[in-house]
């Protein structure tokens, strides 16, 4: 795959995932609310967790995908 092909991919990645992607991040974000007590920066480190682990999961099932 040319460097040419691959940007093109990429981008057609971009166009179809990333509107869901940030619609995801931001729902997330607005189902999570911090928790009573809860500091700015344990409430980051949570939903950066939650973040990680959908990432990883996303990861998984297109390595699948690719594979199958």
């Amino acid at each position: 795959m040319t460097t040419t092909q691959l940007i093109a991919f990429l981008i057609g990645l971009s166009a179809q995932y990333g509107p869901g992607l940030v619609k995801d991040i931001a729902n997330l974000i607005h189902g999570n609310p911090m928790q009573p007590g809860e500091t700015e920066a344990d409430y980051i480190a949570r939903i950066g967790a939650q973040i990680d682990a959908d990432a990883a999961n996303i990861a998984a099932q297109d390595k699948a995908i690719q594979e199958g």
